[in-house]
């Protein structure tokens, strides 16, 4: 498996489409409170809150690395409502979180 210790430097989970419904479920179950079912930021605990960079699908998402995404979700965003997972998913749980979180945009720029 893998190791905190030894930090990634690329996901080494291909973005396949088992990937993308693992991270789905993974996300169904861990993430819709703040980003809403469709990761667009509407989840009900950010009710009433002004949170932008909780929308999942807006272009920001696209200016960080995979690497950087996993960290996050990992270990949350210092100064924001973002908490991290390290206590609840497992490294690869989380590279198939990434790999769902970026296709949000592949759906979203299909025609």
């Amino acid at each position: 498996g893998f190791t905190r210790e030894t930090p990634v430097e690329e996901n080494p989970i291909q973005t396949t489409d088992d990937s993308v419904a693992t991270g789905q479920q993974l996300f169904l179950a861990n993430c819709t409170d703040c980003h809403g079912s469709e990761g667009t930021g509407e989840g009900p605990r950010l009710t009433g809150f002004d949170a932008p960079n909780a929308d999942l699908t807006a272009a920001h998402v696209l200016d960080h690395s995979e690497t950087q995404l996993h960290h996050w979700i990992l270990e949350g965003i210092g100064g924001t409502m973002m908490p991290g997972f390290a206590d609840d998913l497992t490294d690869e749980e989380t590279w198939h979180l990434v790999n769902y979180v970026l296709s949000l945009h592949e759906t979203a720029s299909a025609p």
